[in-house]
């Protein structure tokens, strides 16, 4: 009975890991020695990806961004700092503080005063805005991020239900390169795996996950939709359906042009309007 459990164990990592290896072939995400940034969060999925895209020997490095979330960023960094050691993987740690001169909590308030914004939506503009700038700053080729098939399902329904029809372009497994270079490609190993794998995966293979989950998430309208998804039958299925019909029809459309990146007139990074969207959440920080 004992033998049996083991045996199933391994065959599921066998699996996931190889599942993991496909996807990266079958898309094309990492080509020769090119160098990875891998955005870790300390979640399951993050972790997952950067223990097995250093496994499979690529050259990667980790991209952490230390948002001053009291006790969450702290215990994450905690954990993340230890699994580096651990698997010999340089960690590159950027300070929100001391780039931004706040915390996200700080930005987030100040923001809203005038805005009507989540905390979700502000974290995500931010945390892209530092993850392009700095894997970019350290040399990286591509931006690797933890990004599994249920994610992808739910921002394609979720850009549908909010008629936010071009930022479907940005979804799939890698992202559209852009003319000008501004901003560093983006790929999803983990475009394959359920949610379900990914964390099934970071328990057998033991990391050091926070259990925590971030006491700023807010994101109602997600939760609706993930909430959507798993009351119907086979919402596995479906979920699988869904992405993959949807990557059918990005071929079939003719070859996408890049969404109008141009350089942000306050920091130089990529915007597709004059002032980037991170520029223009962290100007209002700057009026405390």
């Amino acid at each position: 009975m004992v033998l049996d459990i083991i045996i199933n164990m391994n065959a599921f990592i066998l699996d996931f890991e190889k599942k993991v290896k496909d996807s990266i072939k079958k898309y094309d995400l990492i080509i020769g020695n090119e160098r990875i940034a891998v955005a870790i969060s300390g979640g399951k999925d993050s972790t997952s990806l950067l223990y097995l895209l250093k496994k499979f020997g690529c050259n990667v490095f980790a991209l952490f961004i230390d948002l001053k979330i009291k006790g969450n960023s702290d215990e994450n960094l905690k954990r993340i700092t230890a699994f580096c050691k651990k698997n010999c993987i340089e960690l590159r740690i950027v300070d929100l503080k001391k780039e931004a001169g706040h915390s996200l909590l700080e930005i987030c308030r100040t923001y809203q005063k005038e805005h009507d914004s989540t905390n979700c939506a502000i974290c995500g503009a931010i945390k892209r805005h530092y993850l392009n700038k700095f894997a970019k700053k350290w040399g990286a080729d591509k931006l690797a991020t933890g990004h599994n098939l249920d994610d992808e399902a739910e921002n394609l329904l979720l850009n549908i239900f909010s008629n936010n029809y071009d930022l479907c372009f940005g979804l799939g497994p890698g992202s559209v390169k852009d003319d000008v270079g501004l901003f560093i490609p983006r790929i999803k190993p983990l475009y394959d795996c359920l949610n379900s794998e990914t964390e099934k995966y970071s328990r057998l293979m033991g990391f050091d996950i926070y259990p925590e989950i971030c006491p700023l998430r807010a994101d109602a309208f997600r939760k609706d939709v993930r909430h959507m998804i798993s009351k119907i039958k086979n919402n596995d299925f479906l979920k699988r359906k869904l992405v993959n019909n949807f990557l059918d029809i990005l071929k079939k459309m003719p070859a996408k042009k890049f969404l109008g990146a141009v350089k942000c007139f306050e920091c130089s990074e990529p915007s597709r309007k004059g002032l980037c969207k991170a520029c223009e959440i962290l100007k209002f920080s700057k009026k405390r």
